[in-house]
Formats: C-alpha cells, structure tokens, sequence
C-alpha cells in the first residue's frame, strides 16, 4: 500500500480528513482550511502538524488538534483590533494537552495593549507553546507575529 509521508494542501471536509488518515504513515503535514474541521483522526500518523486556519469571528464548537507531537497553529487574521477572535480561535483548536508547538499570527496589527491581553488571557486558559522564559511575541523571518506563550507570564 502506497503511503503519504509529506502533504501540504487544503482540506474542506471530513471525508477529506479520513482520506489523508488512511494513507499518512509519520508524515508531515501542512493543512489549510477555512472552517473548523476534526483533525483527531490524524493522531499517530504525523511527526509534524502545521495547521493554516482564519480567525473564528465567532464562538466555535471545540475542534481540539492532535496533542501529540504538539502541533503548529498558524492564524490568519483579517482584522485589526481582533485579539478576542484570534484567542476563540486559539481555544477552539488546543490540543487536550493545551500546549502548541507554535502559534503565529499572519498579520502584525495588534497594538501592543492588545497583544498583552491576548498573551495574558491564553496563558491564563493554560495555553502553552514549546518555549521557555517569559510569555512574549516576536516577528519571524517571514513577518508571521510568533505568540510564545510560557509558564511565566
């Protein structure tokens, strides 16, 4: 049986999840969605997860991803002044375990008032990434907002 070991592209249904569990065998996979979808199955078949999704403008069922490894999530903010959205969305795909491996945001319009509220509320819902040191946020190479959010606040 043939085996995906990379996958980068868009997923739109549940069909289309439950395709790719059937096939990945520790792959790395980028995902891309507009609406909330059930990444659970994927559980054991991945040794990296980036997960490419828009901010929820409203309240979400929970769609928590995969916990293990912990997975990348990468949001997409379409707004300023959206702090409040980007944590429901931030909260609606945690992982079980509440730690990410990264969260970053695409765009850099959060005013600095704004980015505290956000780290101090994501840390206060025990909300995690693989960093270490003080909870902060930096600009990456490509100009993606990098959240690390860490046991001290």
């Amino acid at each position: 049986m043939c085996r995906v070991k990379r996958f980068e592209g868009c997923i739109r249904t549940a069909a289309g999840v439950e395709a790719l569990a059937a096939v990945a065998a520790s792959a790395s996979l980028t995902i891309r969605h507009k609406a909330p979808l059930n990444l659970s199955v994927l559980r054991g078949k991945y040794i990296y997860l980036s997960v490419y999704t828009i901010v929820t403008a409203t309240a979400v069922s929970a769609v928590p991803l995969p916990d293990t490894p912990p997975p990348l999530l990468f949001v997409m903010v379409s707004t300023a002044g959206s702090w409040e959205a980007v944590a429901r969305t931030v909260q609606a795909y945690a992982p079980s375990s509440k730690r990410y491996a990264a969260i970053s945001l695409s765009k850099r319009e959060l005013s600095a008032e704004e980015e505290r509220r956000l780290l101090a509320l994501l840390h206060q819902e025990g909300i995690r990434t693989s960093d270490t040191g003080a909870s902060c946020s930096d600009i990456d190479d490509v100009g993606w907002r990098r959240l690390r959010i860490c046991d001290d606040l």
